[in-house]
C-alpha cells in the first residue's frame, strides 16, 4: 500500500511496481518500461521534463495516468496504458507514437542472489480509461493506432469520459477508437486514416457523444467499411487541405465510409468529397450537410455518387459536381446548424464547433439527387431557390418492389429549379407536382427542358417552365398533364398524356 518514486534509471528494461502511487521522474532505458500502480501513476510535478524515454512504454493504474495539469511526458515508440480511476489518462508524446501491445519481461533477483529461473513479464495492449475517465494523447508527431489485443479496439474510455487525439502528423486509425457516452476529437494537422484496403477495423464510435474529426492541412480517408457512429449525436468531418489558391483539389479531400448519427446531422466539409467504396451506404442521419471548399471540388461523381440514407440535405460544391444517390425519401431543405463538441486538452472542457445553417443544393458543375426506392421535395429553405446549377440537372425518383402507381415516389417542387447554362431533366416513378414557387428555368442560349412521371404531372396555378429558346417537353405516361405556364420563345414545346 506503499509509494515509490523514480529518479534517474537506465538499463535494458524497467519495471516499477507500487501498492500505492508510482511518481516518476526520468526512465531512460535501452528498452521498455513497465510502470504499475494500485492507485496512480504520476510525473514528479516537473512539468515539461521528459519521464520516459525507451522503446516502449505500458502503464497500468489503479486509478490515474498523470493529470491534465501534469500529463506523463514521454518520448517513446509503443504506448499502451490502462487507468481505473475517473481521472483517466494523460500523456504527451514528443514524437511520433504506436498504441500497440507490449510485453515487457525483467529478471527478479532472488535471496540467493540469482535470478529466478522464471522472467517477471507484463503484457498489456490499447489504451483503455474505466470509470468515465477520459483520454487525452498530446502527439507532437504522427499517431497510429493498432489492435493489440485482437479485439479490433485500440482505445477505448469506458462509461461518459472524453477522447481527445491531438496531433501534429498524421493519424493512422488501424484499430477502433470509442466512447460508450463521451464526445470524441481526433485532431491532426496532416492526414487521418481510418483502416485500410483490406483493414475494416477503424472505427470512430461515440454512444451519445458528438464526434469531431478534423484535419487542418491534410486529407482524410475512411477506407470503405471504416465507420463513425453515434446514437444521435451530431458528426463532423473537416479536410482543410494544404490551403492556396493553386493547391491542389485532392489536398483536402474527403473519402466517406460508413458515417451514421442515427437521428443527428452530420456535417462533412472538405475540398472535395468520394465516396470510399461502391453501393454501400455512406451517410445515415436526419440531416446531411455538405460543404466542398475548393473552386473544383465535388461530391460523389456520376459513376460512383454519395449514398445516403437521410431525411433532409443541403450541399454546396464546385465545378466537380454534385452526385447522390438516396435510399427512400429525401427532402431539399435546410440543414444545421451543425455542432459538435471539440475536447479540450484537459479532457473535459468542450468548445463547440459550428457549421452554420445551409439550405438548397448549389453545384458550380453538374447536379444529379436520385433516390432508389421513394420521394424527393424541394423546398427553398431561406431563399425562393431550391436547386442551383451551373450544368446539368437531373432530379429522378424511384420505385422498388410496388409493381404499380402509389404516388409515393414523387417529386414535388416548392421552389426554383434553375441551370445557367445546361440542361433540366425530372423523371419521376410516379407524380411530379410544381407548386406556384416550383419553377424550372434553364437560362443558357437553346437549353431544354424535360418533365417525366409515370403518372401525372400536375403544375398549380402560376408555376412555369421557362427556357432561353430552349425545346421543352412534358409527360405523363399513364396520368393527366395539367398545365401552368411554359414559356420557351423560339423553341418548341411538346405536351404528352395518356
Amino acid at each position: 500500500g506503499g509509494f515509490v518514486t523514480c529518479l534517474d534509471v537506465s538499463s535494458g528494461n524497467i519495471r516499477y511496481q507500487a501498492g500505492g502511487t508510482l511518481t516518476i521522474s526520468r526512465l531512460a532505458p535501452s528498452g521498455n518500461v513497465a510502470l504499475k500502480a494500485g492507485t496512480s501513476v504520476v510525473d514528479n510535478a516537473d512539468a515539461g521534463a521528459e519521464d520516459v524515454s525507451a522503446a516502449g512504454l505500458l502503464i497500468e493504474a489503479g486509478t490515474d495516468i498523470g493529470s491534465a495539469a501534469n500529463p506523463v511526458e514521454t518520448t517513446v515508440i509503443t504506448l499502451t496504458g490502462s487507468s481505473a480511476g475517473s481521472g483517466g489518462t494523460f500523456v504527451v508524446e514528443a514524437d511520433a507514437l504506436i498504441v500497440d501491445t507490449l510485453t515487457v519481461a525483467v529478471n527478479r533477483v532472488l535471496d540467493t542472489g540469482v535470478v529466478s529461473g522464471t522472467m517477471t513479464t507484463q503484457t498489456q495492449a490499447d489504451v483503455v480509461a474505466a470509470n468515465n475517465g477520459p483520454i487525452v494523447l498530446d502527439v507532437g508527431g504522427s499517431l497510429t493506432v493498432n489492435a493489440g489485443d485482437g479485439d479490433d479496439e485500440g482505445i477505448r474510455a469506458i462509461g461518459n469520459g472524453h477522447l481527445r487525439l491531438d496531433v501534429s502528423g498524421f493519424v493512422s486509425l488501424q484499430a477502433g477508437v470509442r466512447t460508450d457516452a463521451g464526445h470524441i476529437s481526433i485532431v491532426a494537422v496532416d492526414d487521418i486514416t481510418q483502416g485500410g484496403a483490406s483493414n475494416v477495423k477503424g472505427d470512430i464510435t461515440s454512444g451519445t457523444g458528438t464526434i469531431d474529426v478534423e484535419s487542418s492541412a491534410g486529407k482524410i480517408t475512411m477506407f470503405n467499411g471504416n465507420s463513425a457512429a453515434t446514437s444521435g449525436a451530431d458528426i463532423r468531418y473537416l479536410a482543410v487541405g494544404a490551403g492556396g489558391p493553386f493547391a491542389p483539389v485532392q489536398s483536402g479531400e474527403l473519402s466517406v465510409g460508413d458515417i451514421s448519427a442515427g437521428a443527428g446531422v452530420v456535417s462533412l466539409k472538405a475540398t472535395t468529397i468520394t465516396d470510399s467504396g461502391t453501393s454501400d451506404i455512406d451517410v445515415t442521419a436526419a440531416g446531411l450537410r455538405i460543404e466542398t471548399t475548393h473552386a473544383s471540388g465535388g461530391a460523389g461523381t456520376g459513376v460512383l455518387p454519395l449514398h445516403t440514407a437521410v431525411t433532409t440535405v443541403s450541399a454546396s460544391t464546385g465545378t466537380a459536381g454534385l452526385f447522390l444517390s438516396e435510399t427512400t425519401d429525401l427532402v431539399v431543405d435546410t440543414v444545421g446548424p451543425v455542432t459538435v463538441n471539440r475536447v479540450g486538452l484537459d479532457g473535459t472542457t468542450l468548445t463547440p464547433q459550428t457549421d452554420a445553417a445551409q439550405s438548397d443544393l448549389t453545384s458550380t458543375g453538374a447536379l444529379a439527387v436520385v433516390t432508389v426506392n421513394g420521394s424527393l421535395t424541394i423546398n427553398g429553405g431561406g431563399d425562393g431557390t431550391g436547386v442551383s446549377a451551373t450544368g446539368n440537372i437531373l432530379l429522378q425518383t424511384g420505385e422498388t418492389g410496388e409493381g404499380a402507381e402509389d404516388d409515393v415516389d414523387d417529386i414535388a417542387l416548392n421552389a426554383l429549379v434553375i441551370s445557367s447554362a445546361g440542361h433540366i431533366s425530372l423523371n419521376a416513378a410516379d407524380d411530379v407536382t410544381q407548386a406556384a414557387a416550383g419553377d424550372l428555368q434553364t437560362q443558357g442560349l437553346g437549353m431544354t427542358i424535360d418533365v417525366l412521371a409515370a403518372s401525372d404531372t400536375t403544375m398549380v396555378d402560376g408555376a412555369t417552365a421557362t427556357t432561353n429558346n430552349g425545346d421543352v417537353r412534358y409527360q405523363a405516361v399513364a396520368g393527366n398533364l395539367t398545365l401552368g405556364e411554359v414559356i420557351a420563345g423560339t423553341g418548341k414545346v411538346a405536351l404528352l398524356a395518356d
